[in-house]
């Protein structure tokens, strides 16, 4: 395989041949250039705040507080005359958080709309719209210069493989592709590669009511390793824009659907710009196609696309697999449930699901599918893992087949790590489906098989051999980003003219963020605390004495191990380590008598009192018959990351 080296856990690389991501000279990062600032004023890295323990009251406010509350809070007597900040009231306050470094600034640009209604002196109707925005090279830089992502980059594409020999390749990050390795060697000697993620999508800003919407713009860069820019806590994925959010009425109603594509195309094209004004040159497109072949492929005539121009991209190619949509809500649940939902009829599939028995790991739907109308991507997979005996003797050999085939086809494509190996197998799956699919016809519930999303399938494993694993461009993420950048930021303004307020709370999270970012940058503590958003939010990880209560549980014999794990009921949850309970005990000081018969624990005394003799022989105290437990239905234990599982779905260990 020529050169190659080793980086651990069977893998094997083989780097560019030719020179990469080469620098071309020492500069300051703008965590460097701060650090430099703070060590010449007084308080050092807490300016401009004068100590630690203020500055961490002011991020627990920005975090978690609203701006009238901060007020009420900073007013209490406790705080005027014995804690006593530098602050006094949220002007002074906020006042103080806008002095921190922040990221690239936001502009608003008015992009103006002219309708084809007329005003009542024959002018045309006009619109105002607000776009905010900010520099997405600036963002790109910001990115790249950030050092809690140092360990976690790459500027160079590999080949990466399971043995030395080269023979079983892996795909999984964005630089272990075929699309970054082509593309750097048609560019000069030493040039470094940021490949551009972007997602966006329309989101509602209330939850039970009206109208208020936003539309963000997200970017984040292919040389930060997926797993870090998928987690909203590492701030990887950043916002550029906010695509203005207009009903148009200067429109008449047969050209506003038109008129909102041009909208989005034209804003588009304002925010990328600065990335069209950095590559060298544009890419060529042909848009004289007769508008009715665009309607029929789905497209639109719009004019002038926003990609025109942008260097480096085939608009074709940047259209990346969404497991999400294509795949969880569109070939599985509008697609093969609703086919195999039409063979079987929905009374009897929803039936099988209700008289599914419980077992861990796996969702009971207790009132069956058919009556839910929004599904999550969680609630999806919870299907999917079931769905196959679900439909068994209810539908034919050659059904069942293409079902097991479109559901191993899904499983295999949230891999976030790929081998030649597994693609093989997908690509199998992909075979299997369609050597079975005929089986639909034949029994009337499908007259054809030209559907967009079914015709996605094609592509996923060229995507995935050009771009690594489909888990670091799935939709899922941006979706998560929704919650952090417009709706907490609608909920913190005071609804009306909102979207500057928006554009404020945002700036001062970011500016929090990045302060902390640097004070643990200066402490030598450049990693960010990996979190997992999946996990159940009924859990709380603030208990920070439980590791220390865990360990004297190990420790603890007979009595004292039940009165530890009383007190620990009072903590609103058990998070140690992966292992979650729930958070109020079911059966509080339970004998042993109880557990050996009510429970069918007929072995717990004599098996826990061996145990505790062999590891704790020294102990005086010994167990008795007369302690009591606390007792709880299950524990579930979280399991570490599976180089093949897609982080966002479950993984986890139910003990009964």
């Amino acid at each position: 395989m020529g050169d190659s080296k080793d980086m651990g856990t069977d893998r094997w690389a083989e780097p560019f041949p030719g020179k990469a991501g080469i620098a071309v000279g020492k500069g300051k990062t703008d965590f460097e250039a701060w650090k430099e600032v703070l060590e010449r004023g007084e308080c050092g890295a807490w300016a401009p705040f004068k100590d630690d323990d203020e500055w961490e009251l002011a991020q627990w406010l920005v975090e978690n507080v609203g701006k009238n509350k901060i007020d009420e809070y900073l007013k209490l007597n406790i705080m005027q005359r014995r804690t006593e900040p530098s602050f006094h009231n949220s002007y002074s306050f906020f006042k103080a958080i806008d002095e921190l470094p922040t990221g690239p600034q936001w502009t608003c640009e008015i992009i103006t709309v002219k309708g084809n209604r007329q005003e009542g002196d024959g002018m045309p109707i006009k619109e105002e719209l607000e776009l905010w925005r900010r520099n997405p090279v600036e963002c790109m830089a910001e990115l790249l210069g950030n050092p809690a992502f140092q360990e976690n980059i790459a500027y160079a594409p590999e080949r990466v493989f399971s043995d030395r020999d080269g023979c079983r390749r892996i795909y999984d990050e964005m630089w272990t592709g075929d699309r970054w390795w082509e593309l750097q060697e048609k560019l000069p000697a030493g040039a470094t590669i940021a490949p551009i993620i972007l997602s966006s999508d329309k989101t509602k800003l209330s939850q039970f009511g009206g109208d208020k919407a936003a539309w963000p713009v997200y970017l984040t860069i292919g040389n930060i390793a997926k797993h870090i820019h998928r987690q909203p806590s590492a701030r990887a994925t950043v916002l550029i824009g906010y695509i203005p959010v207009s009903k148009l009425e200067c429109f008449s109603e047969d050209r506003r659907s038109l008129a909102g594509y041009e909208l989005f195309h034209k804003c588009m094209r304002s925010l990328l710009e600065p990335i069209k004004k950095a590559g060298k040159e544009g890419v060529r497109y042909f848009t004289n196609i007769e508008d009715e072949r665009f309607e029929a492929q789905g497209l639109r005539p719009v004019s002038n696309p926003f990609w025109i121009g942008l260097p480096h991209v085939d608009i074709f190619s940047c259209f990346t697999p969404d497991i999400l949509h294509q795949l969880h809500k569109g070939v599985f649940k509008d697609h093969l449930v609703k086919w195999c939902t039409d063979i079987a009829k929905s009374l009897e599939v929803d039936a099988r699901f209700i008289a599914m028995s419980g077992y861990p790991g796996l969702r009971h739907f207790r009132k069956g599918i058919s009556t839910i109308s929004q599904w999550t991507g969680k609630e999806h997979r919870e299907m999917e893992r079931v769905f196959l005996a679900i439909i068994a003797g209810g539908v034919n050999e050659q059904i069942a087949r293409a079902a097991q085939a479109l559901l191993d086809f899904i499983s295999y494509a949230q891999y976030k790590q790929h081998t030649s190996e597994t693609l093989d197998l997908m690509q199998r799956a992909y075979e299997d489906f369609h050597e079975y699919k005929d089986e639909f016809i034949k029994l009337g519930v499908r007259a054809h098989f030209n559907i967009p999303k079914i015709h996605s399938l094609l592509h996923y494993l060229g995507a995935i051999r050009a771009l690594g694993t489909a888990d670091g461009y799935n939709t899922e993420s941006p979706e998560r980003l929704h919650i952090d950048y417009a709706k907490r930021a609608y909920a913190a303004s005071s609804k009306r003219d909102y979207t500057i307020q928006m554009m404020t709370w945002l700036q001062r999270q970011e500016a929090v963020s990045l302060k902390s970012s640097l004070i643990n940058w200066m402490r030598g503590q450049s990693h960010f605390k990996e979190v997992h958003d999946d996990q159940d939010k009924d859990l709380d990880d603030s208990g920070e004495n439980l590791a220390s209560e865990i360990r004297q549980i190990r420790q603890g014999l007979g009595r004292y191990a039940r009165s530890l794990l009383t007190s620990m009921t009072r903590v609103e949850s058990l998070r140690i380590h992966g292992l979650h309970v729930a958070n109020t005990c079911p059966y509080i000081s339970t004998p042993i008598s109880t557990l050996e018969h009510d429970f069918r624990a007929t072995d717990f005394f004599s098996t826990l009192d061996t145990f505790l003799r062999e590891h704790f022989p020294s102990s005086p105290v010994r167990l008795q018959r007369s302690d009591v437990f606390d007792v709880y239905k299950c524990a579930v234990i979280q399991l570490p990351d599976n180089a093949l599982v897609d982080p966002l779905n479950s993984k986890s260990l139910n003990i009964i």
